[in-house]
């Protein structure tokens, strides 16, 4: 089966990720215990093996990373539904 770039869409590239977030205004301690605790968490062998058994790869961010791939996701995607004239329906 080709995929979407080979079938007409070049330079298409679509990577799906899972996180965790919080409600706005957590305090910055507890936002490090948190970052601390799921970083620990997913460096953890049977983690990464079960990841690994279902095809997905670890990529731990902290919460400002995090918060990065967040914004440049809704730019990336606000951008191709501007320009696809998408509308709601």
């Amino acid at each position: 089966m080709a995929t979407v770039a080979e079938s007409g869409v070049p330079g298409f590239a679509v990577d799906i990720w899972l996180g965790i977030a919080g409600p706005a205004n957590v305090p910055p301690d507890i936002v490090m215990r948190l970052e601390q605790a799921i970083r620990e968490a997913s460096e953890l062998p049977e983690v990464q093996k079960r990841l690994s058994a279902v095809g997905l790869n670890g990529d731990y961010r902290n919460a400002t990373q995090f918060r990065e791939l967040i914004v440049s996701e809704h730019q990336k995607y606000g951008t191709i539904i501007r320009e696809a004239g998408i509308q709601p329906e």
